[in-house]
């Protein structure tokens, strides 16, 4: 129920979810840059927190579903069209900059695989649960040898 509510009555919310965490991990890609600051330990926090979080999804809500969505969407945000665009944007930063490494763009894309996982997976534990009408079913006529026919 929770992932047939987001892919067809909160798409919008599901779309701003990605589109925020790819834009996040950008913008804190670029002042990383801009800072010469080391990505290693962010990303390691993030990841043992996107870890946990996923584990927390799994074995302590009904939202089960939404993981395979969650992970999914994180690997469609580095496709064929974001991963060039980041790295672009991060050695045209670098090179305004100080640093002047090839490699610096990489470290975003990290980011804008992980930021939207985790976006994705708190607007399901944010949104309410969804209301599932359940349906009788129809009863059976009456078996001849319970009715002593």
């Amino acid at each position: 129920p929770h992932l047939y509510m987001l892919l067809h009555e909160q798409t919008d919310a599901l779309l701003l979810a990605v589109a925020l965490g790819v834009g996040l991990s950008a913008s804190a890609g670029m002042l990383r840059i801009r800072c010469n600051r080391n990505l290693k330990g962010p990303v390691l926090v993030l990841l043992t927190f996107t870890l946990a979080l996923s584990s927390f999804v799994h074995f302590h809500t009904s939202h089960v579903d939404i993981l395979g969505l969650a992970w999914d969407l994180g690997a469609v945000t580095t496709g064929p069209v974001t991963v060039p665009l980041v790295i672009a944007l991060g050695m045209g930063v670098a090179g305004a900059g100080a640093n002047n490494s090839p490699l610096t763009g990489f470290g975003v894309v990290t980011l804008a695989s992980l930021i939207p996982v985790n976006l994705v997976m708190l607007l399901s534990l944010a949104l309410p649960a969804p209301v599932t009408k359940l349906r009788a079913l129809p009863s059976a006529p009456p078996s001849p040898a319970i009715s002593g026919n």
